[in-house]
């Protein structure tokens, strides 16, 4: 019933957009890749779909999300091979987020903490669809080839990390404010370069090549997973829900969460992605599949009693089975602010709670001070 429900869905929003490619939000997580899977079936075979992909991990940009989407990419490709899909890898670093912080904070209002923040910038950074070597304020003479901020982040959490003539670490800085910043980006800089060599190592030329072209994507019409997690148990609070109060107290964990998605999650993401001219839609929020999923058992649904990975949205696991995607069906949870690191470069700099939704963790415009 969830596949039909959802196959509708989606057919709904891809059968009438504009000519060009469609494009989706694209993490490689469960959610976005079952909705590019649907999508190939819609769509003409001569069209291509777009996957947008965004990572703020520099200077490699090999961020937890990049790392998923190279893989899911992978896979719809190989399921789908008549398609042509496009990974469009957007990479940015923390001098775009200060110069862009104060536009996307309006865009924001009257969400304004850090988390919105975090969330409401990857989206609109995402939105660009723009794949590019890295982010806009590269030195051609770094060793890195990353902007300043970046760069040095790099050289202070790697002390055996090559020196960058360009981007030179000021040698009069108190040595124990040095340790602080080391021990702030040390778990950054340890997965720079181990996660990225892996990476690469598993990518084949072609792969690589069709990653690394420039490309802009003509997409005005973008897919989101939004509101999978919130009526399939996706986030770690439902197995805590669960945990503490057993089935009844899950189900009102997730008919809260899908209640203040109106307010909390879709003007933030609409505002932040329409001024990138785009229009986004949510196949996961269709009345027919809310319907489906409320008229279903709730353990049939997901099962917190299985591991993380497995029980968490399990029934989307299993129509992600029936689609040909066995590798995407295993994929765990992944916030977006997480998963693309820009929440660890803006808590690098400022005071509060990624977490939060409280007004005391209002965001702090950084560029003041800069």
């Amino acid at each position: 019933k969830l596949t039909a429900a959802l196959r509708d869905a989606v057919r709904l929003r891809v059968e009438f957009h504009r000519e060009g490619a469609l494009g989706v939000l694209f993490s490689g997580g469960l959610d976005c890749t079952v909705l590019a899977a649907l999508a190939h079936e819609f769509l003409p075979q001569g069209e291509p779909i777009d996957l947008f992909s965004v990572c703020f991990q520099a200077p490699q940009h090999q961020s937890p999300d990049r790392r998923s989407a190279v893989e899911s990419w992978r896979e719809l490709r190989q399921a789908f091979p008549d398609r042509q899909w496009n990974l469009v890898c957007t990479n940015r670093c923390d001098s775009d987020i200060l110069r862009e912080e104060r536009h996307i904070l309006s865009l924001l209002e009257p969400r304004t903490t850090h988390m919105d923040f975090n969330i409401g910038a990857a989206l609109w950074f995402a939105a660009q669809g723009s794949r590019c070597r890295g982010g806009t304020h590269l030195k051609a003479s770094c060793v890195h080839k990353a902007c300043v901020t970046c760069c040095k982040m790099h050289q202070r959490a790697k002390p055996d990390a090559e020196r960058c003539g360009s981007h030179k670490l000021s040698q009069d800085k108190d040595a124990a404010r040095k340790r602080r910043r080391q021990l702030e980006f040390q778990d950054a800089g340890a997965s720079l370069t181990s996660a990225g060599s892996q990476q690469r190592a598993t990518l084949s030329k072609g792969e690589n090549e069709a990653a690394q072209q420039e490309y802009t994507s003509p997409a005005r019409i973008l897919l989101s997973g939004l509101g999978a997690d919130e009526q399939l148990g996706g986030y770690g609070r439902h197995r805590v829900s669960y945990t503490k109060g057993g089935w009844e107290n899950l189900r009102s964990e997730l008919e809260t969460d899908t209640a203040r998605l109106w307010t909390r999650n879709l003007g933030r993401d609409d505002r932040c992605i329409s001024d990138r001219g785009k229009e986004v839609r949510h196949p996961y929020l269709d009345e027919n599949v809310m319907e489906t999923l409320a008229s279903l058992p709730l353990e049939h649904v997901v099962d917190p009693r299985l591991p993380s990975g497995d029980g968490d949205k399990r029934l989307l696991r299993i129509v992600a089975c029936q689609l040909g995607l066995p590798g995407v069906s295993g994929l765990a949870k992944r916030a977006i602010q997480f998963g693309t690191r820009i929440a660890q470069v803006s808590r690098a700099h400022a005071p509060g709670s990624n977490r939060s939704y409280d007004a005391s963790a209002a965001y702090v415009i950084r560029s003041e001070s800069v």
